[in-house]
């Protein structure tokens, strides 16, 4: 390949700036939260919650963390035998469904965009 000389190039040719790079600390940092980080919140949301459904369906705390679990993973087959039968467990089901949502969400958002590549690309964006 020949390199014409800078007069001859078109206008708008010229090799712009690199993207930012990827370390291979970054990489490792991302997958120490999404194997630990993440994985520990979700046990410990469903704990909270699965405590409060428990207290109000009389179970035994077991059951209602496994059944919050099984719900938050979405499992075909629970890994408990027991379902609500109360109203008020409704509306534990809709408030757990929303808070886990919003702070994975925020979670996965917060941390994608706290890595100096994302950083790097969004200085470059705007």
């Amino acid at each position: 390949m020949v390199l014409q000389p800078a007069e001859t190039r078109c206008k708008g040719t010229e090799p712009g700036p690199r993207p930012p790079r990827i370390k291979q600390q970054d990489v490792i940092i991302v997958l120490l939260w999404l194997t630990v980080e993440l994985p520990i919140t979700l046990v410990l949301v469903c704990a909270v919650l699965g405590l409060l459904l428990s207290l109000v369906e009389d179970w035994y705390f077991v059951d209602g963390w496994l059944y919050v679990l099984s719900n938050a993973l979405n499992l075909g087959s629970p890994l408990t035998n027991t379902t609500p039968t109360l109203q008020a467990s409704s509306v534990i089901l809709v408030m757990y469904s929303s808070v886990v949502n919003l702070v994975f969400v925020g979670m996965i958002m917060g941390r994608v965009d706290s890595l100096p590549a994302a950083i790097a690309l969004t200085e470059r964006i705007g």
